[in-house]
């Protein structure tokens, strides 16, 4: 049996023009030497990300759910096929399954709880929600979270709750760890570190330069270029980086030291290949307490989508393995 990952994202072409590539990406995930490879299914170009779902993705569910019902013939054998789960970032899965947007009260895919807007943002506090189940989906149970119709239910075995993992790069690497480090140097006077503290951090980030391996995709920059940092040198800072060069402060900012330490020490085991089953329910904890103890540092209005998320990450674990397994 062949299980697939397929991944649809929106890539802008051209900096100076609109033109947007939006390609429908496929991946096996259950046979170890296949699954480095990525093949292309689809591509949609144009000026902005398709109007319609439904067009969008007509001719992909048309064979998707040939595929899936009757088998891929190989040599005389039929070799069945399952589509396992779909990676996207928050946008893209909204578009897909026809729901609201992550701004939306009613928007998160994994759990009921209504948004509460607070200083200008969607909030989600509540770190203990009622969740979503597979067949209240189907049923549109959820009117405020209903946008459109899902083409998507026409494939058989996908589940709409388990089959839509959270992707890690966007909503640890790109999503929390990015606002954390601007809250850090761009903040309120309570939160935000001081010019020095800055410098002697960004003087420790590279004087690590020269003994980072060759393993590693990045070497470590300096503060004064965070904005420009990829999601490579985010996942460096917070499992790697951030736990070394921010102990030296840890007297001084114990709660906000410890709270980094426990999205590091979480996210560390969720991408163990052995401990992300074997600590589950430790990490579990730990985001949890980084959630609240983040409300508490940095106030509820920062209790945003990304951060809401990190309370069902654990839950993908079971369904795909480490988060490196469903991510984009």
């Amino acid at each position: 049996e062949v299980s697939l990952l397929i991944n649809i994202d929106g890539v802008p072409l051209f900096r100076s023009c609109q033109t947007e590539f939006w390609p429908i990406l496929g991946s096996v995930s259950n046979i170890p030497c296949l699954k480095s490879l990525v093949f292309p299914i689809g591509v949609y170009c144009g000026k902005t990300k398709p109007s319609d779902c439904r067009s969008f993705m007509d001719e992909f569910v048309s064979e998707a759910t040939s595929l899936v019902r009757s088998g891929l013939e190989v040599t005389g054998k039929i070799i069945k096929v399952n589509i396992k789960g779909f990676i996207c970032d928050a946008p893209a899965k909204s578009f897909l399954l026809g729901v609201k947007g992550h701004t939306g009260y009613s928007s998160c895919t994994r759990c009921k709880q209504s948004g509460k807007f607070i200083q200008g943002r969607m909030t989600f506090p509540d770190c203990s929600p009622q969740l979503r189940t597979h067949q209240e989906f189907l049923d549109k149970a959820d009117e405020d979270f209903h946008v459109s119709e899902c083409p998507l239910v026409a494939i058989p075995g996908i589940h709409f709750v388990k089959s839509f993992p959270l992707d890690y790069m966007h909503l640890i690497c790109l999503g929390v760890m990015r606002t954390l480090m601007n809250v850090w140097l761009n903040g309120s006077p309570s939160v935000k570190v001081s010019p020095r503290i800055a410098t002697d951090i960004s003087t420790a980030l590279v004087g690590l330069a020269d003994h980072v391996p060759l393993e590693f995709n990045r070497k470590p920059r300096s503060l004064s270029e965070v904005k420009r940092w990829k999601a490579t040198e985010f996942r460096q800072f917070l499992l790697y980086l951030g736990p070394v060069v921010l102990r030296k402060f840890r007297s001084d900012y114990l709660e906000y030291y410890n709270n980094f330490l426990s999205l590091s020490v979480a996210t560390n085991i969720l991408l163990s290949p052995v401990n992300c089953y074997k600590y589950n329910d430790y990490a579990r904890t730990l985001l949890k307490y980084f959630v609240k103890s983040y409300m508490h540092l940095y106030g509820t209005q920062t209790a945003t989508h990304n951060l809401h998320g990190l309370i069902h990450i654990c839950d993908d674990v079971s369904e795909f393995g480490p988060l490196d397994a469903c991510s984009a």
